[in-house]
This record gives structure tokens, sequence and C-alpha cells, in this order.
């Protein structure tokens, strides 16, 4: 981690800037508010900038509660052995980046001078191939776990309804396939509307397929997807004051599922046959 994204990151409780501990050490194992005097862990490299987590009088991180325990199971389980260049990854991030890169470049910004934030970035499978689009990418989730396993050198750890970041921070903040796992999403989409100065991104499961749709009811994990159609996320966007710029459906491969002889097949039929696995939407503060 990089000092300029140290000079980002801020205090959970009292916005304060943040210092890296111990001062000249070998390796830094927290960051401390200069504000507060309260403390965040950095476990192998990775600001632990979660509430709860925070080093106080005992100098020990409380342990986190992340909720309903398949949620639990579902944020530290780490992913299976497909990396991001995968054919099936592939196949399922670099359309639906060249249709983001596209939109942005069609309403004049230019993505190689953009600061991003992604969330939910998990073991790398869009942040290894969004990260050289912009200019500069930081990736976050809620599980250390899967961020160690994520090739990308900017990362920190955080709840996606609270970032640890001050107002409009990053030009865009891309969330992909995460906001279906979230109790409240509403929270989520004004939290990455208050850290980003105009571009928020959505990558989602679609409900409207019916694959999809009992995936959803079969995994208690995925249940949140049974709400994701482009109408809800389109009306989500509105009522959280964001102008939408790009709202469709797209693709047919699955990234941890489809077998690696089919993703051609499977791309191949991607424009006849509907409805697509996913939703992307794009919208501007």
């Amino acid at each position: 981690m990089n000092n300029d994204h140290i000079k980002m990151l801020r205090c959970l409780e009292c916005g304060g800037k943040l210092t890296p501990l111990p001062e000249g050490g070998p390796a830094m194992d927290r960051l401390s508010c200069e504000a507060c005097a309260i403390a965040y862990p950095v476990l192998d490299s990775i600001p632990q900038m979660l509430a709860g987590r925070e080093m106080r009088g005992s100098g020990h991180a409380a342990p986190l509660d992340m909720g309903k325990p398949h949620q639990q199971e579902y944020w530290e389980h780490e992913l299976g052995p497909r990396q991001a260049d995968h054919a099936a990854i592939r196949a399922f991030a670099l359309p639906k980046l060249d249709l983001v890169e596209a939109t942005l470049r069609a309403l004049g910004d230019d993505p190689k001078k953009m600061s991003a934030l992604e969330i939910g970035s998990g073991s790398g499978y869009l942040t290894a191939w969004a990260g050289p689009r912009f200019g500069s990418l930081t990736a976050s989730d809620y599980s250390t776990n899967r961020l160690r396993i994520n090739p990308h050198g900017e990362k920190v750890c955080c709840d996606g309804t609270r970032l640890p970041y001050s107002d409009d921070a990053f030009d865009c903040v891309i969330c992909g396939n995460v906001l279906h796992h979230v109790s409240v999403p509403k929270d989520m989409v004004m939290e990455m509307r208050r850290v980003s100065r105009k571009h928020i991104i959505f990558l989602e499961p679609n409900r409207n397929n019916p694959l999809m749709y009992l995936y959803g009811l079969l995994q208690p994990a995925e249940r949140g997807l049974l709400k994701m159609s482009l109408s809800w996320l389109r009306g989500l966007c509105a009522r959280c004051g964001l102008a939408e710029t790009l709202a469709t459906t797209h693709g047919l491969v699955l990234p941890n599922k489809t077998p690696p002889p089919l993703v051609g097949t499977v791309t191949a039929m991607e424009p006849y046959l509907r409805p697509h696995f996913y939703l992307v939407v794009m919208a501007t503060k």
C-alpha cells in the first residue's frame, strides 16, 4: 500500500486523517487517527477499516460480527481455483468493462485519467481487468481472506455501507456482484454516491433469468438477487438521486461455473438469447 492511498483513508469514528505506525518501523501494523487516536489493524498490508475492529485502550481488535451465519460463511470463504486469466473470467469481465469504458468515453471522460474504487473486489476477478483501464484503482472487500488472494496492490478491508473515505474521494465507484448481499442496498448506494465525484457503476445478477432466479432460491447467501431486476436497480438509483447513463442486461457466461470448453459457444450465443444473466447500470451524481 502506497502513501498516497494511506493519505486518502479516514477514521470511521471522527473522519480524521490516519498515520501509519510504528513510525520508521520495518512494517506498519496499524493506522492511528491523528484526531482521536483510535487505531486500525493492518494485516498482510491490508488496512482493516471496519467498525468494531478498532484498536482502543486494550490494543486488541474486537471480533467482527458479520450478521447471519450464511453471510459470514460467504464473506470469509475463499473462492475456487479459477484465476483472472481463466477463459470464463475473461469472457465474463472483458465485455462488461468494454461497455463501461465506452460509456465513460461517450460521456467525455477518459478512464485513464480517473481514480476508481471497487467495492466487493474479492479475489480479483474484475479487479485484474479493471485496474489497467483506470489511472488508479483501489480494491475493497468485506473479507480479508478474499483480499489476500487478490493480486492487486492497493487494497482495503471495509464495509461498503461505511467507507473509510472523505466525500468525493474517487472519480468513479464500481460495485460488482455485491449489492445483492447487502441487507439495505440503499445504504450502500448512498455511500457510493458520497465518495464518488461523478460516476457510479453496478454489475449485478439478473433475477429475470430463470436459472439465476433458481440459483437465488437454492443458495441462502444469494437470496438478495431475487429482487435484482433492471427496473428495480434503476428505481433504486433514482431514489438515491442518481442520473442514469446506462441500463442494460449482458452476458451468459458464469465466471465460476461455465466449463472452459463451452465458453466460446456460450459467448457466441449471447446476442441471440435472452434474458441475460447480468445487469449493467451506470449513473452520475
